[in-house]
């Protein structure tokens, strides 16, 4: 394992790459110069900027549909508001969407515990949100020692569908809250607080564990505590233990069926480029290049890791039919590619420059925001910025 990587505070000479002149240049020093700053600062663009840039919805069911179906998805959160160990099967049958999230207990416990019932399911939700965005930023700043690389990072994730899932969620997805547990494992010092949280991410939604490769690689390369890149491995099977004991005392279970289909697959292959995309965006960039860079300087090794658990998740998801949520949970690939990048040591023109970083992170957060997000559930839709969607209108107004 390498070393836990400290970041370099302004005017250190790790962080220098030349004069720093420009307006723009001295404004990011001054908000890596504080983590107050840098995290207030660095949460309010990962909030703000990707719903600008792809703006968060569907397209509208027609006339009072969409009001029924928003009060639908409510009623069916609600009845495990009420009763977490309420047993879908009951009234949906056992292959349904519905009794699927039997054992996604996390966010209607949290919600039930507040004694609010369903109406507490927002700021569950919210909250969530918040520990996700301000997560994204320490995980990076751990990766790569280096604040400035790190808000760049944390912007290429929240520009995908990550960062925007939270605004058009009307079914309880809850992706959100997996994905800030899952962030919650990223950031974790101790092996007991990731492997809480990697089961705290897997009881919202099973997803989760198809990325812990991922998780246990970012532990492997930015250092920490011994046993801590294997917590979130040791959470799988106890996950799936305490799933089973669930199922046997509580009489809840729930099925596969629909899952792998050749109706379900073929499909997704028509439209798995996009997918594949869609899934990092511009975080493609920064795995690439760390893979790249660990080949460079003779850890090849390193590098096939990386990729392998990248595509573990991205192959995943071609065999459900909700492919876009199901790749977003392959995120913490730009975070270990960043650690892994940055944690490079040795001679060579393959060991990358911090600056070098800092460019390409710019670039990877660019084009995660300025890409529109394409979600792909059944069919595809393009999700536009709200300039370009205005755009049309204001070219061509109606008479």
């Amino acid at each position: 394992m390498s070393a836990d990587r400290s970041v370099p505070r302004p005017g250190d000479p790790r962080s220098e790459n030349g004069p720093r002149g420009s307006l723009g240049a001295r404004l990011l020093d001054w908000v890596a110069a504080s983590r107050t700053r840098f995290l207030l600062v660095g949460t309010l663009l990962c909030a703000l900027l990707p719903p600008l840039f792809s703006w968060p919805e569907l397209p509208p069911l027609p006339g009072g549909a969409q009001a029924a179906w928003r009060q639908y998805w409510r009623e069916v959160v609600k009845m495990k508001v009420d009763d977490p160990w309420f047993d879908y099967t009951r009234v949906f049958p056992a292959e349904s969407n519905q009794a699927k999230r039997n054992f996604r207990i996390a966010v209607p416990l949290a919600a039930h515990l507040t004694g609010f019932g369903v109406a507490a399911v927002p700021a569950v939700r919210f909250t969530l949100q918040a520990v996700l965005l301000v997560g994204l930023l320490l995980a990076a700043e751990r990766a790569s020692g280096d604040r400035i690389a790190a808000l760049a990072a944390a912007l290429a994730v929240a520009g995908t569908y990550v960062g925007t899932s939270v605004w058009m969620d009307e079914w309880g997805w809850f992706d959100n809250c997996a994905q800030a547990f899952m962030v919650l494992a990223l950031v974790a010092r101790r092996p007991a607080l990731a492997f809480a949280a990697v089961l705290a991410a897997a009881f919202t939604d099973e997803r989760a564990l198809i990325a812990v490769p991922l998780i246990a690689l970012f532990h492997a390369w930015t250092g920490g505590r011994r046993g801590l890149a294997w917590a979130p491995v040791a959470a799988v099977p106890a996950y799936l233990l305490l799933r089973l004991i669930l199922g046997l005392v509580l009489r809840i279970r729930t099925a596969s069926a629909g899952i792998g289909t050749l109706d379900m697959v073929l499909p997704n292959l028509r439209v798995s480029a996009l997918g594949i995309w869609a899934s990092l965006e511009g975080g493609w960039l920064i795995v690439v290049a760390a893979a790249l860079a660990a080949a460079g300087c003779g850890k090849g090794r390193r590098a096939l890791w990386l990729i392998a658990a990248t595509i573990v998740p991205i192959a995943a998801s071609i065999l459900v039919i909700d492919f876009s949520r199901s790749a977003s949970y392959a995120f913490p690939a730009i975070l270990a590619g960043l650690a892994l990048w940055a944690g490079l040591s040795g001679g060579g023109a393959a060991v990358p420059a911090r600056a070098r970083i800092r460019r390409w992170t710019a670039v990877a957060a660019l084009v995660s925001l300025l890409s529109p997000n394409i979600f792909i559930m059944g069919q595809t839709f393009v999700q536009w910025s709200i300039l370009a969607q205005g755009l049309p209108a204001a070219i061509h107004p109606r008479p």
